[in-house]
């Protein structure tokens, strides 16, 4: 991107983890629909539309972050840390606790927590991705 477009590091390495996100959220959405239809689990059900919702935001933010950050992204980012936060927690403990080891379903909320942390973390957008 900085080769290319000419996007600064600030902001090519915030839309990767923001892409990231986007792909886990993606990959849990995806697996919660194959155990949906393989096993029937009703934790599933409850919280596969929230990763495709998730998804969906931080798709919003990665592209709007690589085009030109504007100020309608703060719907889109609280939304996908949001949802992708809230599907993600019960899903992982109830999965790491049935297999009794780490779930690869906890990656999704780990990266929706570590966006939490940088986007509330003091003028982190408007120094790393508005002002580049």
């Amino acid at each position: 991107m900085r080769a290319v477009a000419g996007i600064s590091w600030s902001r090519t390495l915030v839309a990767l983890l923001t892409g990231l996100a986007y792909i886990v959220c993606w990959m849990n959405g995806v697996s919660s629909t194959s155990r949906i239809i393989t096993i029937g689990a009703p934790i599933f059900v409850l919280v596969q539309r929230l990763h495709f919702v998730a998804m969906i935001a931080w798709a919003v933010v990665t592209v709007g972050i690589l085009i030109r950050p504007k100020p309608w992204d703060v719907g889109a980012r609280s939304g996908g840390r949001h949802h992708g936060n809230r599907g993600g927690y019960p899903l992982a403990a109830v999965t790491a606790a049935q297999l009794g080891r780490f779930s690869l379903f906890a990656l999704a909320p780990i990266t929706c927590l570590i966006l939490v942390v940088l986007f509330l973390w003091g003028g982190f957008w408007q120094r790393r991705v508005a002002e580049a």
